[in-house]
């Protein structure tokens, strides 16, 4: 039923602009039987101005709950392929098989059409035709005490119970909305929220008929310094395209040019010979053209605006029409439970979270610094399709959708937030709980079972990171380390959780074998440990970071469960230094016993996993379940699925881990010698740690190789070592 007003007179609503945003709504009130009158301004609701639109799987989920996706489906092509090219038009990354991948993690592809065609289909889902009306341009803005009036260019007059804005950037509605706070409420708009918007990049878009090599469901990101271009192949072999180039300075508020159509064509024709693909440029496209164009306070009182009129993105990331889609979403799940101000609180956050991503997206593949510019052409060379799934997609799970529609379950690996047992809060931090709720998802296949190779590989890894732990530890609390950045241990180790122990090690690493290069560093007492530290740290382990591991593998019957103990074991790692005692003047050396406890319990725990988790995979009558399936990531150029995707990904962690690593015990052999305290080859001992790794396991080889390093440093008499 429709909501009422305390008179008991039916609530309306009226809607401004003919907008994604606004006929998005429209169907979703006409869902919940709420009554509402939608203005346009032009004399058509669905124009052909050159615009193409990308729908992302959290919006095509939503128009799938309106049940219009199934219509916009066969109409739009599904992106399958992204192609990163130089400014010479040469092909720097390629991958394939994103239908694929895309459907399996969250049901829904990437779809690109005309603008045109969504407004269309939208238009004709909506029964009641009669509250769609054009050539209604809005004139004025009224309050009362009974709701909200809307005056018509031509002397007509609507009145609802609230009025909503969704007329685009240039919202007349917002302009309005913003002089009427100005009049009735003094300061309730900041005088600076007039100038807010701001802008770095301009974009002409547009669409043209075929193209050489443009073909359907590719997208083609070409890297320029302060300029690039978005080339995609759409139905029909019609081509999508945007050019984005750099303003000489950030503009701001009323100062954020506009261009005329003579202007843009100028900016066409000195771009002209700009490389798209080897065999095709810029000019080629313009020849080929259809048309083309120049592409904080939410609400006051009964006024609210949505779509483009409150966040209008970067187009590079496709993010627009979706964002516009979900707060339209937020909106009419808010209007329906009467939660208030829920519609901004919720919409804010995650719009500027996908602002952040478009523009640092639009950064990097204008190249504005010498870092994007490695990024852009040294490293992303370097990345497979999984990592270029994961940056594209990692903000998705968090997407709104309507709360009154039920939506079938669909099993995947990555479940939207809403598909989880409840909304993760762990810290009360958004940024933090967001973080911890996308690492939840990511190792749901491997804690849960559902993949048995993963699930293995991830518990051997943690359970290896019990002795690097330790040895961190120790090292940021000798002596010789004080003021050190190795002193530490708990920035490392939090680096080490975000962005991955095979990217972070290998730089602790480098930075040890920097800092240990003179010879007092290697003095018996530059060694010592206090004696507080080295007594507090094996409890530590024990406490800190073992139960949290051997909770989250439990086999846990709710996912509620599950979710909370993945989450907290995130931070396990640095619970360890932070649960070790703090000095006091009393404390003295005396270190070594301890010591020599903690390298071997620490060495009976890696011995125990290691064979455990081998003969396992040895025995195992499971022909999916083996050293190779578990240890040798899949190179093939067969299409996979979402889970080996994410167990590559550890995969290539875990072994770029215990490489570093072994260099790192390699070259702690190398100091000992260095320094004249041990005769021993270090080929042979480094071939001796390298056995033990498949004999012992990685960690009771590390931690055994810094076992006889201890006693290296610790010897006062060296002559006969």
């Amino acid at each position: 039923m429709a909501p009422k007003m305390a008179d008991k007179k039916p609530f309306k609503i009226i809607i401004i602009g003919g907008s994604v945003a606004s006929l998005t709504l429209a169907n979703m009130l006409e869902l919940d039987n709420i009554d509402f009158v939608l203005l346009e301004a032009y004399p058509k609701i669905a124009p052909q101005v050159g615009a193409s639109i990308s729908l992302l799987p959290h919006g095509n989920r939503i128009l799938g709950q309106l049940g219009v996706f199934k219509t916009i489906q066969p109409k739009a092509s599904e992106v399958n392929r992204f192609k990163f090219r130089n400014s010479k038009g040469v092909t720097i990354a390629g991958h394939t098989g994103m239908r694929h991948s895309l459907n399996e993690r969250y049901g829904y592809p990437i779809l690109f059409l005309d603008r045109q065609t969504v407004l269309q289909v939208l238009y004709e889902k909506i029964k009641d035709k009669s509250k769609i009306l054009t050539k209604k341009r809005l004139e004025k803005i009224d309050l009362n005490e009974k709701g909200v009036k809307a005056t018509i260019t031509d002397g007509l007059t609507f009145t609802g119970d609230v009025l909503i804005g969704a007329d685009d950037i240039h919202s007349t509605t917002r302009s309005k909305m913003w002089r009427l706070a100005d009049t009735v409420s003094p300061g309730h708009i900041s005088p600076s929220e007039h100038s807010a918007i701001h802008c770095d990049y301009s974009c002409i878009f547009g669409i043209s008929n075929p193209c050489k090599g443009i073909t359907p469901g590719g997208l083609h990101s070409i890297f320029r310094e302060k300029t690039s271009y978005l080339v995609n192949g759409g139905p029909n072999l019609r081509v999508y395209w945007f050019f984005f180039f750099k303003h000489p300075e950030t503009a701001y508020g009323a100062d954020i040019p506009t261009f005329t159509k003579a202007e843009e064509d100028v900016i066409l024709k000195e771009h002209a010979a700009d490389q798209i693909t080897t065999e095709l440029t810029f000019g080629d496209i313009i020849k080929n053209r259809i048309s083309h164009s120049v592409y904080k306070k939410w609400h006051f009182d009964k006024i609210i605006t949505i779509g483009d009129s409150i966040h209008k993105f970067n187009p590079i990331g496709g993010h627009g029409s979706n964002a516009a889609i979900e707060t339209s979403t937020a909106f009419t799940n808010a209007l329906v439970k009467a939660l208030k101000k829920s519609q901004q609180e919720l919409g804010e956050t995650r719009a500027n979270t996908l602002m952040a991503a478009s523009h640092e997206q639009q950064r990097t593949e204008a190249i504005e610094t010498r870092f994007q510019k490695f990024i852009a052409l040294t490293v992303l060379p370097m990345t497979d399709t999984e990592d270029v799934m994961f940056n594209f997609s990692r903000h998705l799970p968090f997407a709104e959708k309507l709360d009154m529609v039920e939506l079938p379950p669909r099993p995947k690996p990555i479940p939207f937030k809403d598909e989880l047992a409840r909304t993760p809060s762990y810290t009360g931090i958004t940024a933090v709980d967001s973080y911890l709720a996308f690492l939840s998802a990511a190792y749901m296949a491997a804690v849960t079972g559902w993949d048995k190779s993963f699930g293995t590989l991830h518990l051997y890894f943690l359970g290896m990171l019990i002795q690097p732990i330790a040895i961190y530890s120790i090292e940021a609390f000798r002596k010789l380390n004080a003021m050190a950045l190795l002193a530490t241990p708990t920035v490392w180790l939090a680096l080490g959780q975000w962005l991955g122990f095979g990217v972070v090690m290998p730089i602790f690493y480098i930075t040890y074998a920097l800092s240990s290069d003179t010879e007092p560093y290697w003095w018996p007492l530059s060694r010592e440990v206090l004696a507080c530290y080295v007594k507090s740290l094996l409890p530590a382990i024990l406490a800190g970071y073992v139960p949290p591991t051997i909770f989250m593998f439990s086999p846990w019957k709710g996912l509620t469960t599950v979710q909370n103990f993945t989450a907290l074991w995130q931070a396990s790692p640095i619970f360890v230094p932070v649960l070790t005692s703090t000095p006091n003047a009393a404390d003295v050396p005396r270190d070594f016993p301890t010591l020599k406890v903690i390298y071997l319990v620490t060495f009976i725990l890696g011995v125990v996993l290691h064979a455990t988790v081998v003969f396992r995979l040895l025995t195992s009558s499971n022909a999916e379940l083996s050293l190779r399936s578990v240890f040798v990531s899949d190179f093939s150029s067969q299409q996979k699925m979402l889970r080996e995707g994410l167990r590559n990904l550890f995969l290539a962690d875990f072994w770029a881990f215990n490489v570093a690593s072994h260099g790192f015990c390699r070259q702690a052999v190398w100091d000992i010698k260095r320094v004249g305290r041990t005769t021993v080859d270090v080929g042979r001992a480094s071939a001796v740690i390298l056995l033990a790794n498949f004999v012992v396991g990685p960690g009771a080889a590390m931690v055994g190789c810094w076992y006889w390093r201890e006693l290296a440093m610790a010897r006062t008499s060296i002559i006969s070592a």
